[in-house]
């Protein structure tokens, strides 16, 4: 009803009689309101504009016991407005639009003892609201459970257990009812403020922020970054863990520059603080995987702890007994550890992955979520994860930016030591050749002491029969070279023949025509050619004489 005339909306429902009376009117005229959801007769006697009368309205629905209002007229008293009920999706009490709360002087109270819990609505239009427009999922987290509030890009989230609500179809068209009515069909003031307020009510569910009233009786829907009209949303891709639970690895977000962990007596600092928290048995010691810097002055820390006789802890037993109350103090007064930031670090599991994927997160269409999955990059190592909001895509960029930095920081520090293990290796190279000139030098200074020591002891002997065997071998092999028609007579006799008709030669060497050897030409090359075999015979046996002798003489020269 409106405060100055009558108006008559259509619900989106279903069909509604209602016969009204203005405010000023002076009787009590019956309304009448028909759902599609069931048999629903709404009777209201609406009071005088000045009286005191008081107001009932009955409701009998589907979804809940009758509901009975009671109020004053406009300046008269204001009686709380009380609803019980005891259907499948509880109760809200709330004050009226018009009572004595305006916008923003409180917040209207909403109390369910429904399946779903109990549900606050918002006191303004644009606060934001603790419950979802669908079922009471709080802000910020997710269909299928907890969101992780830690973990680096490229690291998988820790998955929270928590229980899972799933709304019947009824809920679902009653808060999609309530919701769609809130953008489109506002019941406030009926005239053109209503279209304003719808507006302004749009901009707020694109926002993913604040509350739509859309009728006087009803409390704001709550608009938040999971509704399905929030606009300002994405999927990116996470990167899964690879480490098991055996692997017992525990991430920890300390509050303080990377800087001051970089060395090893800042990093024993605090492998000795962690053996404090963890009860100082000598038994258990912890262990430290690695160190990544994070945005804001943040540090990630992973770690393992190890037990004699057992070896590592499991990740959930040593997450579970670092988020104890005492140890969270522990680790936030000493080591400055975000205590709401201490998970487990472990690879999803395959049955987990598939229940993951299934089925969207709120507020997203499931084919735009099956195309992120289908079109994922990698498969194995990838997963699609929600980006809500810009705080959450800053948070996102600030985190790849550290990230990059990160790797740049290693990529320099491999470049320098490549660097520097190139100039190791050019030094190593010019030492190796020193040495090798150093070892030929002292291999020729060794020889010719030996020569010298050899000539020392055989000055005053005389020559033996040895080497008068090897002086004899030595005058015959060059007798038989250097006397006439042998070996270096013959070889003198061809070069000046090649000399003299080197032309002739080389003309009959390019002709096609083959050369034909006569009888008497054979016989002198088959002669010819023994000899050369017999002279290279003897000079093979000499050889191999003088190397027996040479063998003999240093056998000597070693006794």
């Amino acid at each position: 009803m409106s405060l100055f005339g009558s108006s008559t909306p259509k619900p989106l429902f279903g069909s509604t009689s209602t016969p009204t009376s203005t405010a000023f009117s002076i009787g009590t005229n019956p309304t009448t309101t028909s759902s599609l959801f069931g048999s629903s007769t709404t009777t209201t006697t609406p009071k005088p504009l000045f009286g005191s009368t008081p107001q009932a309205s009955t409701t009998t629905s589907l979804f809940g016991s009758p509901a009975t209002t009671t109020s004053t007229g406009l300046f008269g008293s204001t009686t709380t407005t009380t609803a019980s009920s005891g259907g499948l999706f509880g109760s809200n009490t709330s004050g009226s639009l018009f009572s004595k709360r305006r916008f923003g002087e409180g917040a209207s109270t909403s109390t369910s003892g429904g399946m779903f819990g109990t549900s606050s609505g918002s006191g303004s239009l644009l606060t934001k609201p603790a419950t979802t427009g669908f079922g009471t999922v709080p802000a910020g987290s997710s269909l299928f459970g907890a969101k992780p509030t830690g973990g680096g890009l490229f690291g998988a989230p820790a998955q929270q257990q928590s229980t899972e609500v799933k709304d019947t179809l009824q809920g679902i068209l009653q808060n999609s009812d309530a919701l769609v009515r809130s953008l489109t069909r506002t019941e406030l003031f009926g005239d053109d403020r209503d279209e304003i307020i719808a507006r302004l009510n749009q901009l707020g569910a694109a926002l993913g922020t604040g509350g739509g009233y859309h009728k006087a009786e009803q409390p704001p829907v709550p608009y938040t970054v999971d509704g399905p009209f929030h606009r300002m949303k994405a999927i990116g891709y996470n990167r899964t863990s690879e480490y098991s639970d055996s692997d017992g690895i525990v991430a920890l977000i300390i509050k303080c520059p990377h800087t001051e962990l970089a060395t090893s007596v800042q990093k024993q600092k605090l492998i000795d603080s962690l053996y404090i928290i963890l009860g100082s048995k000598p038994t258990v010691h912890s262990h430290i995987e690695s160190i990544k810097p994070l945005s804001e002055n943040s540090t990630e820390v992973c770690i393992y702890v190890t037990e004699k006789f057992r070896g590592r802890i499991s990740s959930k037993e040593l997450a579970q007994y670092l988020n104890q109350t005492a140890q969270k103090q522990q680790l936030e007064t000493q080591l400055k550890v975000d205590k709401d930031r201490i998970v487990s670090r472990l690879q999803m599991g395959k049955q987990q992955k598939m229940a993951y994927l299934k089925d969207p997160p709120p507020g997203f269409d499931a084919a735009l979520w099956a195309q992120a999955v289908r079109e994922n990059p990698d498969q194995e190592r990838l997963i699609p994860y929600p980006i809500r909001g810009f705080i959450q895509l800053r948070s996102r960029q600030k985190a790849q930016i550290e990230e990059v930095a990160m790797e740049n920081q290693v990529l320099d520090a491999i470049s320098s030591r490549l660097s520097l293990l190139e100039t190791h290796n050019a030094a190593a190279t010019v030492r190796m050749a020193q040495q090798k000139v150093v070892r030929k030098q002292l291999s020729h200074r060794l020889l010719r002491i030996l020569a010298m020591q050899l000539l020392t002891q055989r000055f005053s002997h005389g020559i033996d029969l040895t080497e008068e065997r090897i002086q004899t071998a030595l005058e015959s092999i060059n007798a038989r070279i250097n006397a006439p028609q042998q070996i270096k007579s013959r070889i003198a006799d061809i070069s000046e023949i090649l000399q003299a008709e080197n032309e002739a030669v080389r003309n009959q060497a390019n002709t096609d025509r083959p050369h034909i050897l006569g009888d008497s030409d054979v016989v002198l090359l088959k002669k010819y050619l023994a000899r050369c075999q017999d002279g290279l015979e003897s000079l093979v046996a000499v050889v191999n004489a003088n190397i027996s002798i040479l063998e003999t003489i240093a056998a000597a020269i070693e006794s």
